[in-house]
């Protein structure tokens, strides 16, 4: 029998991943949208200082979606202090974030998910 406690970790770690993806996601389209205001003032097409107020929102904002990608990281430790602590962390496959070092590329392999009914 399955317990309450690892049906909610499966569920967790199980919306991990995408919101993961989704933040990074994000933070490609932000930066895309800033290099293409400010490539339209370096090629020349419009005035070096032109659009300075838009650039200073989209810095912003891309600052604001960086800021969410460190807190969804925190979380994803705090919940798998939380899995390790319920023990029910190999129920729910909540790994840490891949080191800085891990060479481009290169995945962990994935640990199956436990079957609940």
């Amino acid at each position: 029998m399955t317990s309450a406690k690892t049906i909610a970790a499966v569920r967790i770690a199980r919306s991990l991943p995408p919101a993961e993806r989704a933040m990074n996601e994000a933070a490609i389209k932000m930066l895309a949208m800033g290099t293409a205001v400010l490539t339209a003032r370096v090629d020349g097409t419009f005035h070096p200082l032109e659009g300075q107020a838009a650039v200073d929102y989209v810095g912003d904002a891309t600052a604001k979606v960086f800021a969410a990608m460190k807190d969804i990281q925190n979380a994803h430790a705090q919940l798998r202090a939380a899995a390790i602590h319920h023990q029910v962390l190999g129920q729910g496959d909540l790994f840490d974030t891949p080191p800085p070092a891990l060479p481009m590329g290169v995945e962990r392999a994935p640990v199956p998910l436990a079957a609940v009914a």
